[in-house]
């Protein structure tokens, strides 16, 4: 019995059978706060963060062929192939949140600035009047180092698949596993 992330204590395999309805709830979420106009178009919070949910599981199982042996060396090139193109789509992921947010502050800061009319007779608030502002910053710091590690993940499994390949073609590991 596995337990990930404390979700779940059953078998895993039925844990990322799970995921799908929650990724169409979420997508549904998204969906009715941009026609609500809480979101703008294009900013999908939740269906973001279900996949990368996802894509962490789906990392997490092939690590742990690896704990458990479950690979043999001719598989190899695969496995490492495929964690790569994950932590590829989970740095593309990323980026999105990070111009989602972008697109969503200016939005509502959009909104904050035609709905705060100037009334006459009424004191400005000096405290109120800030200079150009920072885009936010989309996720918290274990967001940041997570996104980090699946940087230098994603690098290590690049050379890794090349590493073999080239060792495939120079016949120093042989192509199929022996009977």
């Amino acid at each position: 019995v596995l337990i990930l992330g404390g979700y779940v204590t059953g078998p895993p395999r039925h844990f990322l059978a799970d995921w799908a309805p929650l990724q169409e709830l979420a997508d549904d979420l998204d969906g009715q706060l941009q026609r609500a106009g809480l979101l703008q178009p294009g900013v999908q919070p939740y269906g973001i963060w279900v996949l990368v949910q996802t894509l962490q599981t789906v990392r997490r199982f092939l690590l742990l062929g690896f704990e458990l042996e479950l690979y043999h060396h001719c598989e190899l090139q695969m496995v490492f192939w495929y964690s790569e193109c994950l932590c590829d789509l989970r740095l593309q992921l990323h980026a999105v949140c990070q111009k989602a947010a972008g697109v969503q502050a200016t939005g509502v800061a959009a909104a904050a600035a035609s709905g705060k009319k100037e009334k006459p007779g009424k004191k400005k608030n000096r405290g109120a009047e800030k200079g150009p502002q920072r885009p936010p910053v989309a996720g918290s710091p274990a967001t940041r180092q997570e996104v980090l590690l699946c940087l230098a993940t994603r690098e290590v499994c690049s050379g890794l698949v090349t590493l073999l390949s080239l060792l495939q073609r120079l016949q120093q590991l042989p192509l199929r596993p022996s009977p």
